[in-house]
């Protein structure tokens, strides 16, 4: 069980950063 949530964690360390840096980017395109 304690790897499924490690495992869980992880993704969730990986995929915020990269949608909040996705999101910074579709705002400065559309800015342009």
């Amino acid at each position: 069980m304690a790897s499924e949530i490690f495992g869980i964690a992880a993704v969730f360390w990986v995929l915020i950063p990269v949608g909040l840096a996705g999101g910074a980017l579709l705002l400065k395109l559309q800015g342009d």
